[in-house]
């Protein structure tokens, strides 16, 4: 191997090795109400910028520690850039909005309890990323969606709220309960879909979604 050659290909390992990286970047709670705080948690390795657009009071508008956090009380929805960058290695970086009542889409993927019998797939949504003053005002299945949805979500005392929702179709079942926590959906599989057996892997969905307009805890939306 040529001198040329092998320096070239030290050149490449470090220069991958420089690459920025952005370890951690976190929005809690992502969907919130009016005069709520939101905390923003970052670490990078390499040199950080935070923006925010729109601007946000008191929100750093460009250079950061590469590790960090900052409380913010946003008037309205809005989304924080973090961009990092190191000598020698490639740039990155991670976008995330913070969102004021919006349609809130609740997906479960097959990381939670996933059950599939008799043709039927359920899968648990859970919902973290929340503010607990935000609550349920209408659950739909959209028109381009291929299946139908059962929907349970437990009450203030446990009790399971379900209702059974076609696609294209919206409901108030689950008006005033919190979006915040599990939402369980279960569908019938479509063809070629099948549970998995035995003797066979199956075919299931990995992701199972719904959509919930939501309302802030006092009537503010």
């Amino acid at each position: 191997m040529g001198k040329w050659c092998l320096q070239a290909i030290v050149f490449s390992f470090m220069a991958t090795g420089c690459n920025a990286r952005v370890k951690t970047f976190s929005v809690e709670p992502r969907f919130i109400c009016p005069g709520q705080q939101v905390v923003v948690r970052w670490d990078v390795v390499g040199s950080a910028d935070l923006t925010f657009l729109p601007q946000v009071a008191g929100a750093p508008d460009g250079h950061v520690d590469s590790s960090g956090e900052v409380a913010l009380r946003p008037t309205g929805s809005t989304r924080t850039s973090l961009r990092v960058t190191r000598f020698l290695g490639e740039p990155t970086g991670a976008d995330v909005d913070i969102n004021f009542p919006a349609p809130v889409r609740i997906a479960a993927d097959l990381n939670g309890a996933a059950r599939c019998e008799h043709g039927v797939l359920t899968l648990t949504a859970r919902l973290t990323e929340v503010s607990p003053d935000l609550r349920a005002e209408l659950v739909i299945v959209e028109d381009g969606e291929q299946r139908s949805y059962d929907i349970t979500r437990m009450d203030a005392a446990q009790h399971p709220i379900r209702a059974h929702v076609a696609r294209g179709v919206s409901t108030a079942a689950f008006a005033n309960l919190p979006m915040a926590g599990d939402w369980m959906l279960s569908s019938p599989l479509v063809a070629p879909e099948a549970c998995p057996t035995d003797g066979s892997p199956g075919n299931i969905p990995h992701v199972l979604t719904v959509y919930a307009y939501a309302g802030c805890q006092g009537g503010q939306s």
